[in-house]
């Protein structure tokens, strides 16, 4: 298994697996500082969010069609200074992950040769 400093979290990832989607987008925490590491399309992407942040879980109420079965879906949002950063959501079929433009947050992309 890589360590987390090593691997990228795909933005178009698609998972069934909440806690392994978890474990791989936990960040890097220096002081008061969270590093995410993401790749979005060809760009490899570093997402500094400096402070606190928290992490928000949401239970949607959700009712299949064909069972009329009524089922509760969690959810996952990422706040800083009570905005979004990332949220992780159920789309019916896969969990996905979004990613929000914050003026709170440093975006920074990096280059695929020299990193390590």
């Amino acid at each position: 298994m890589t360590s987390p400093e090593n691997t990228y979290v795909d933005i178009n990832v698609k998972t069934r697996n909440l806690k392994n989607l978890l474990k791989k987008i936990k960040p890097l925490v220096e002081g008061n500082k969270f590093i995410y590491r993401l790749k979005e399309n060809n760009l490899l992407l570093e997402l500094i969010v400096v402070g606190g942040q928290r992490i928000i879980q949401l239970y949607r109420v959700k009712k299949d069609r064909l069972s009329d079965l009524i089922y509760r879906q969690k959810e996952l949002i990422f706040e800083h200074a009570n905005r979004k950063i990332l949220h992780i959501y159920w789309d019916g079929e896969y969990y996905r992950l979004k990613l929000f433009t914050n003026p709170l947050t440093i975006k920074i992309v990096v280059d695929k040769i020299n990193d390590p």
